[in-house]
């Protein structure tokens, strides 16, 4: 595990009275421009920031974590996160 920052666009979300739940895609650099991650974290305190359709910065944990195939899978616990406003692109 190590914090990391991460800019995700969230996918799909499920709330609970205390966690939040869901996944998104991230830009890793690499070979894959849409990888997708699991998140989760503080429902009380992200409800209103993490919600399908936007993209926001999050800050938390990183883990990788292999699945029974030895295929690796990402989950960030976020413990903040920012919308990010993107710019609307110009009509010329």
């Amino acid at each position: 595990m190590r914090n990391a920052t991460l800019t995700i666009t969230v996918e799909n979300i499920q709330l609970t009275d205390e966690e939040l739940v869901g996944y998104g895609t991230f830009d890793n650099g690499k070979d894959n421009p849409a990888e997708r991650i699991t998140i989760s974290g503080n429902a009380s305190r992200l409800k209103n920031t993490v919600t399908p359709g936007r993209t926001i910065v999050a800050i938390g944990m990183l883990r990788s974590i292999k699945d029974g195939l030895g295929i690796p899978s990402l989950t960030l616990n976020i413990s903040q996160a920012i919308q990010v406003t993107l710019p609307i692109p110009a009509i010329v």
